[in-house]
């Protein structure tokens, strides 16, 4: 099997990223961040949230919060998270072709892992909603590793579960900080993202929407 040539002989597992590549629920996230910073007297642009999509909360309030106390900052990634979970199970929209595209994985042979920055609770909510949580074999959840993406800790940890090597799986990644943290764990990685195709010359394959992501049989 092959997707736009990309040859699938080898490839044991495919492992998803979560926000932004199943499920659109960043707006939630970013609408929860900026309420808590305003609270705390800082006022956040869309430039100021764009370098921790896909990263985890610790590395947000670290970065904006860091003379905080540990107590503190604990304290605010609670509360982004409660904000967030309150309205993230009717606000959060599956992408188009998402639950096709695992059922379609699953159904050809392959494995399948999640690896995401969310929270366990987050995570559940959001396979629920794409009615797939029978198909993941591993989940990594940001509750699961000291160190977030874009740092290679998570995705070496789905490839510790799965018992298998680096090239004997397969990312799909749509951030700048997911996409290095799969090919710093020297997994071959398809990017689904429609700007600044540059920060992504070193992906396997590239598509703008994931329903183009198509698996085919090799004749």
């Amino acid at each position: 099997m092959n997707i736009s040539g990309f040859d699938l002989t080898h490839t044991l597992a495919f492992v998803f990223d979560l926000d932004g590549t199943l499920v659109q629920s960043e707006h939630v996230w970013s609408k929860a961040k900026d309420t808590v910073a305003k609270k705390n007297g800082l006022k956040l642009t869309e430039a100021d949230l764009e370098p921790f999509v896909g990263r985890s909360l610790n590395a947000f309030v670290s970065h904006f919060f860091m003379n905080f106390s540990d107590e503190q900052k604990n304290h605010l990634i609670n509360e982004i998270q409660t904000n967030a979970l309150s309205s993230l199970e009717t606000e959060m929209m599956p992408i188009k072709g998402a639950s096709e595209l695992i059922k379609t994985i699953f159904e050809n042979g392959f494995r399948l892992a999640l690896c995401s920055s969310a929270s366990r609770q987050a995570i559940f909510l959001a396979l629920r909603k794409l009615k797939a949580q029978e198909y993941f074999e591993i989940i990594v959840s940001g509750d699961d590793v000291q160190n977030s993406k874009p740092h290679p800790e998570p995705y070496k940890r789905v490839l510790e579960q799965l018992q298998i090597h680096a090239d004997q799986a397969l990312a799909i990644e749509d951030s700048q900080s997911g996409f290095q943290s799969a090919i710093a764990a020297k997994i071959p990685t398809i990017v689904v993202h429609q700007n600044n195709p540059y920060i992504f010359k070193e992906a396997s394959l590239s598509f703008r929407k994931l329903s183009q992501i198509k698996l085919s049989i090799c004749e």
